[in-house]
């Protein structure tokens, strides 16, 4: 995952609503917090029964130290991963 551009989400303190943070990789490294993504969380973002929904809007998210990513094509490499606990 070096040089990819993540979004990870996780469920707030309080159980109603959710948090993310952007981070980027480099090498065999853990993740770091991405200063350059400026996020926002938009309406319609929480947490129903045992889903979690984020809406965001990022406005610095096509190019970032390590990639780079073209939003008027069809097609995108993207990775998911998902856990608990």
């Amino acid at each position: 995952m070096s040089g990819a551009n993540m979004f990870i989400m996780y469920q707030s303190a309080d159980g109603t609503n959710v948090t993310v943070s952007p981070r980027t990789s480099s090498g065999h490294n853990t993740p770091s917090v991405s200063s350059s993504a400026n996020i926002a969380l938009l309406e319609g973002s929480g947490v129903e029964g045992n889903t979690m929904t984020a809406n965001l809007r990022c406005s610095s998210c096509s190019s970032w130290s390590g990639g780079s990513m073209d939003f008027s094509t069809s097609s995108a490499s993207w990775i998911h991963a998902t856990g608990s606990g």
